[in-house]
């Protein structure tokens, strides 16, 4: 998840955050005032947390606030389970928020966590290492739309990417890659696809997302470049799947379009269900 979405905010931005009041829930992992405090700590600066009774290493205090908010407070990922155990695809698991939410709302499921950035993938190893089970498999790889070797540009926070350089970085990494029907091989309970921009090319090549029973997609518009919501609406809609669209973020003088969050002009959250479940 973006930096820029719901308030998240670059210098000389106006936070949006005041219009997203705190959800009255019980059993919060953290609380109202830790999130205060991590939300006041500097940026990219590395620090840990107590979560789920266990430390928790964050990498970047804004992507965690915003990433807790959404995950654990909004349940964006939470899905109707069948008696048994569920099969999760989390593709962009960053620091493994949402894999940690998977593992404690979903006992004794079988969860493959995808993370690209070989540094943040230590990271994702020891924060889960005290929750994972027997079924849990973490993979340094990138979701791609062709197996192999790719550029990665590097994010310390949540928008590490292929392909689309960011505005504060022009170097990349080489990453290997895999593609989703390599995943998607056996069936799926739930597919969660946070790859920062390269969804569409990853789901034009997929052939087997029927394999999947809910779907999570965030759609990320790069400025300059051409959309590709259509694209994958449509997508959706010819493999059988029914979707809901949430606004993530645009620009707020919405006939400018100047507005941008690490060259992204937009950026929408889909859900979506597969007609037959």
């Amino acid at each position: 998840m973006d930096t820029g979405a719901f308030g998240r905010t670059k210098a000389g931005a106006i936070p949006l955050m005041i219009f997203f009041p705190w959800p009255r829930l019980s059993n919060r992992l953290l609380s109202k005032m830790e999130l205060k405090r991590i939300l006041k700590c500097p940026r990219h600066q590395p620090f840990s947390v107590k979560l789920a009774g266990h430390p928790f290493q964050v990498i970047d205090s804004l992507s965690f606030f915003w990433g807790y908010h959404e995950i654990f407070e909004q349940k964006i990922y939470r899905f109707p389970n069948s008696p048994n155990p569920p099969r999760i695809l989390d593709c962009g698991a960053n620091v493994g928020l949402a894999s940690l939410f998977f593992l404690r709302t979903y006992p004794g499921c079988h969860l493959t966590a995808l993370e690209p950035d070989p540094e943040i993938f230590k990271v994702l190893e020891n924060n889960l290492c005290p929750h994972k089970n027997s079924q849990t498999s973490l993979l340094n790889l990138a979701l791609a739309a062709r197996p192999g070797t790719h550029d990665f540009y590097q994010h310390q926070g949540d928008s590490g990417r292929l392909g689309h350089s960011l505005q504060t970085s022009a170097s990349s990494i080489k990453v290997k890659g895999i593609c989703l029907d390599e995943l998607l091989a056996d069936p799926v309970d739930f597919l969660k696809i946070d790859i920062e921009g390269a969804e569409g090319a990853v789901l034009a090549a997929t052939r087997y997302l029927r394999h999947a029973r809910f779907v999570f997609i965030e759609y990320h518009s790069f400025q300059n470049h051409l959309q590709e919501l259509d694209a994958i609406l449509g997508c959706l809609s010819r493999e059988g799947f029914r979707y809901w669209i949430q606004n993530h973020f645009t620009p707020r003088d919405f006939w400018a379009f100047a507005e941008t969050i690490e060259g992204m002009d937009a950026q929408i959250n889909i859900f979506a269900r597969r007609e037959s479940v």
